[in-house]
Order: C-alpha cells, then structure tokens, then sequence
C-alpha cells in the first residue's frame, strides 16, 4: 500500500507498509527519489523514537552530522528533529522501526544509536547489508525493492529474538496514559525501577521518562498541524498533558528545534516539519 506525502512532494517522498507478519515491528519502507538539479533545502526528521536504516544509491547524502554518499546508515532512536540534507539525484530508501522493535533484528542495546551511524562489523554481519544493499542497488523497481526488503526482514525475524511482554505492556500503557505520572509504570508492570530504565535502554535506547516527554510533545505537535488553525496553544498543551505553559514551551522546542508558536507560523508553509 502506498501512501505519497503531498507536503515532500518535491522529493517523491512515498511509504510503504512491509509485509503484514512484519508489520508489529516495521512501521513503514519509505522511498525518496529527486531528478538531477531539482531545487532541494534541508529537511527534517520526525523525533518518533523508532530507530531506522537508511540506504543512500546516487548522492550525498546528510543525516544529522553523518554523510552518506552510497552505503547504509543506522539511526537510533529520533530524540529531536534531525536535519537530513540532500544532494542531488536522489535515490534513497529507509526502513523506520516501531519504538522498541528494532531491537529483535539488531540484538544490541539500542542506547548505542541515538545518533545517526555507519554500522558496526558486527552489525553488518549480523544484518548482512552488504548483500541487501547490493541486491536493491542492483535493480530500481520499486515493487521489487519492497519485495527485496520484505524477504530479507522476514529470514532476519527468523532468527531474531522474542519480543520481552513486559515491554509491550509498558509501551501500550505509556500510549494510553499520556497524562498519567510515569511513576505508576513500575507498579502496572510489576518491574522494579531500576529493571524498567534497563529495559527501555536496552529495548527503546532511552529512559521510560524521555519516552513519555517524547510522547506528550508529539501529541502536542500533532494536535497543533491537525487542528488548522483552530486550536490555542494552551489547548494543546493541556490535551498533552501539560499544566504549565512555560513547561510545554521548554519541551516543545527541545524536541522540535521551535516554539510552539514558530512551529504555528511553519505549518501555514510549505510542511517541512
């Protein structure tokens, strides 16, 4: 299923969900591809805490402080809006993870990849990127890149580990809970505290807290760019769960990189948020 973003339309920006069995673990397989001398400018990941793999075919290629010009990179967990520059001719794809779902194919602590980084020997072994990346490369099809990726993932989630229950009860709960105190996580889970922060480092790559802030910040975001214009921003800090407007304007733009207000007056442009 496709689903073109009209608002990266100048970088035919389109998604693709990955096989169904695939699907608790893979949110989508996205694909950007730019003719030569198209006019391009500096574009901005979301922060929604799922790790990914990028895979650069033609030009240049800036993630965060990383270039890429044809090779794989692996991104941890998105904690802010991370600037991805592009060169020209584009030929890209990148798989984006569900929070904590990364971790079954990686089988290393995801606290490793916050930043955006060429993968590790180890890594490239385990994954076997050279070959994946030489089999997409090899052929521009755009059915057969999903095919390609959906059966390369799939001998990985063979052999890939189980997902711990007590992370998806966690997960599930801090989704519903947006404004509930974190404090009560440990005791809907029956973890300790300290066996809780172990396992969202290790599973997430950050604590349960900056999951939670994460969370509250995106639902404000999301709340602003779908309520056209309609909504204040003390309402939308309120339906985040914020109770002190100073407090939401802190976390706002250590998240986005902008005020609330600025991201308003962004949203009445071009979408590059």
């Amino acid at each position: 299923m496709e689903n073109i973003l009209t608002g990266f339309s100048h970088l035919n920006l389109r998604l693709y969900k990955p096989a169904v069995s695939l699907r608790p673990y893979i949110k989508n397989y996205w694909f950007v591809s730019v003719p030569d001398n198209a006019t391009l400018k500096t574009e901005y990941l979301p922060c929604d805490t799922g790790c990914g793999i990028t895979f650069s075919f033609n030009s240049r290629l800036i993630m965060g402080d990383r270039a890429i010009s044809q090779g794989c990179l692996i991104s941890g967990p998105n904690t802010t809006s991370i600037p991805l520059q592009l060169g020209d001719q584009i030929d890209a794809i990148g798989i984006r993870f569900h929070p904590g779902m990364a971790y079954p194919f990686f089988q290393e602590p995801l606290n490793e990849f916050i930043a955006p980084i060429e993968p590790t020997h180890r890594i490239q072994q385990r994954l076997e990127l050279n070959r994946i990346y030489d089999t997409l490369a090899s052929n521009s099809s755009t059915p057969a890149r999903i095919t390609q990726l959906d059966r390369w993932l799939l001998l990985l989630l063979e052999r890939s580990v189980g997902v711990s229950s007590e992370l998806n009860k966690a997960l599930d709960w801090l989704d519903r809970q947006t404004q509930q105190p974190i404090t009560s996580l440990s005791e809907q889970i029956n973890l300790s505290q300290r066996q809780l922060e172990r396992l969202f480092k290790q599973w997430v790559g950050i604590s349960p807290k900056h999951y939670s802030r994460l969370l509250r910040v995106n639902h404000a975001r999301a709340t602003l760019r779908n309520g056209s214009g309609d909504i204040s921003l003390s309402d939308a800090a309120l339906n985040a769960g914020y109770f002190d407007q100073a407090h939401f304007n802190r976390e706002f733009k250590q998240v986005v990189g902008l005020t609330p207000g600025q991201y308003l007056k962004c949203l009445e442009q071009p979408a590059r948020y």
